[in-house]
């Protein structure tokens, strides 16, 4: 079984109101998606760690999540998107 696999099944698993841990899986299993080239699966679980914005640690989250989505845009050639999450990343 593959990472994402136990992350997916993890996810899964988990309560839906659980936001603590989610708030890890979806920004490992994005990381792994990002390093496999995998941009839409990556960005799709990036934006799952936005929605979870009253979780407490998700200052220091959504630094990497914004830095990460920043470079999926510069990846594809969108520097002024990428620009667009390094200043949120920046303000976080």
């Amino acid at each position: 079984m593959r990472a994402e696999d136990y992350a997916g099944r993890a996810l899964e698993d988990l309560p839906e109101e659980d936001h603590t841990y989610r708030a890890a899986i979806y920004p490992a299993l994005g990381d792994t998606y990002r390093r496999n080239g995998r941009w839409e699966k990556a960005r799709a679980c990036y934006l799952q760690v936005l929605n979870l914005i009253h979780e407490p640690a998700f200052r220091v989250r959504s630094v990497h999540v914004f830095g990460a989505l920043a470079d999926l845009e510069l990846q594809q050639g969108r520097m002024r998107a990428s620009a667009a999450f390094w200043r949120k990343a920046l303000a976080s």
